[in-house]
C-alpha cells in the first residue's frame, strides 16, 4: 500500500468519478421480482429499495448539477465525501436480506467435552467479510 499524498482536488475528482459510475449502475435498477415464489415482504422491500435508490440518484444528480456558468470542478471535497459516505451507509442498509435463506454459523468452545462458550456469526457477515 502506498501512502501517497493526494491534494483535495485530486480526492474530489475520484470521488466525483466514483459517484458518476455509481449513479451509471443505479440508473439500470434492481432485477424485477420473479413471477412466483415471493411473499408480500418481497414486494414491500423491492418497492422501497427502487424508491430509496431513486431518492439517492436524484441527491447524486443535483449535486453534480452545478447552477449555469459554475464547473463541477468548483465543488469542494467536504460535501462529495459527505454524499459518497451516506450513499455507502444507505447501500448497505438495502442490500441486508431480511429474509436470509442462510442460516447463522455458531462456534464453540470446548473446554474437554463441555460447551463452555459460543458464537453466532450471521451468514452475511462470513460471505462478504474482507
Amino acid at each position: 500500500m502506498t501512502h501517497e499524498k493526494y491534494d483535495h482536488n485530486e480526492c474530489r475528482d475520484i470521488l466525483l468519478t466514483a459517484l458518476q459510475d455509481a449513479l451509471e449502475d443505479i440508473e439500470h435498477g434492481i432485477p424485477d421480482l420473479p413471477p412466483t415464489g415471493f411473499t408480500q415482504l418481497d414486494k414491500y422491500r423491492h418497492k422501497s429499495r427502487l424508491e430509496e435508490l431513486g431518492l439517492m440518484l436524484g441527491e447524486a444528480k443535483q449535486l453534480l448539477t452545478t447552477p449555469e456558468g459554475t464547473p463541477v470542478e468548483n465543488l469542494t471535497l467536504q460535501p462529495v465525501m459527505d454524499l459518497v459516505e451516506e450513499f455507502h451507509s444507505r447501500l448497505k442498509t438495502l442490500a441486508v436480506e431480511p429474509q436470509n435463506c442462510i442460516p447463522d454459523v455458531i462456534v464453540w468452545m470446548l473446554s474437554g467435552y463441555k460447551r463452555v462458550a459460543f458464537a453466532r456469526i450471521p451468514s452475511s457477515q462470513l460471505m462478504y467479510l474482507e
